[in-house]
């Protein structure tokens, strides 16, 4: 058996992982980025490192995932409202003519 030191600081590499890939996130959500679909794969890999991250490493972190979890859960609730209203979708029209352009 691994002693409590390790596995306590492999968990928390784990949540530092998470932590780091959630602030990824939010930057693709505030900056509309057409990178979004790409971290749904990236997201479902951090759900599953930390599940089985021991719940006492979770303490340290709280107040980490509390605060980006508000953030992602605020910029994804604007980037609907945006794409009710269309302006989502003239930006991803944009990004995709300029990748064209730049493919020229």
């Amino acid at each position: 058996m691994a002693p409590t030191g390790r596995i306590a600081s492999k968990d928390h590499k784990r949540l530092d992982s998470t932590v780091a890939f959630a602030t990824r996130l939010e930057k693709a959500l505030r900056d509309a980025s057409d990178t979004v679909p790409l971290l749904a794969d990236a997201l479902l890999d951090q759900i599953e490192s930390i599940a089985v991250v021991s719940s006492s490493a979770f303490v340290d972190k709280t107040r980490d995932f509390d605060e980006r979890g508000t953030r992602i859960w605020n910029l994804a609730s604007k980037l609907k409202n945006d794409a009710e209203s269309g302006a989502t979708l003239a930006q991803g029209l944009r990004a995709i003519q300029l990748r064209q352009g730049a493919g020229s």
